[in-house]
């Protein structure tokens, strides 16, 4: 994805650091957790508060989205090439174990029939469980035992 264009497009400067962000969530290809970011050695040179300020930059303008987990922290994710806004319709897995999330982007959420004069600002359909690779070291883990 061209993030330069994709950025002027949406009034955003194409900064060193949204560029970075960009390209480590498409990388990732999953949620990724702020702390995640700002530990990973892609995005070293930049702060926390920077970080923070282009998700929230980035948010806004529907560039990328974000979503809260059971766990109480909020993931970020890239939208596919050719998506315009959040895609937001679908749901999302969280692992119990590490806490390691990922979309479900072929099963939709419901719609939701709206109480008279509310307004929809988000949904979300959260799945938890224990993923492929923590039951796999269980498995082991358990072999070994």
């Amino acid at each position: 994805m061209d993030y330069r264009r994709k950025l002027n497009e949406l009034g955003l400067k194409a900064t060193p650091c949204r560029k970075a962000i960009l390209q480590r969530l498409a990388k990732e290809g999953e949620p990724m957790a702020h702390c995640d970011l700002e530990s990973d050695p892609e995005l070293a040179p930049f702060d926390r508060v920077t970080l923070y300020r282009n998700l929230k930059s980035m948010e806004e303008r529907k560039m990328i989205h974000r979503i809260l987990g059971i766990d109480g922290i909020w993931r970020y994710c890239i939208h596919d090439e050719g998506i315009v806004g959040c895609p937001g319709n679908h749901a999302h897995l969280i692992c119990t174990e590490c806490g390691r999330m990922i979309c479900l982007k072929e099963q939709p959420i419901p719609n939701i029939s709206l109480p008279e004069g509310w307004t929809i600002r988000g949904k979300q359909f959260m799945g938890y469980g224990i993923c492929d690779e923590c039951n796999s070291k269980k498995a082991k883990d358990h072999e070994e035992d």
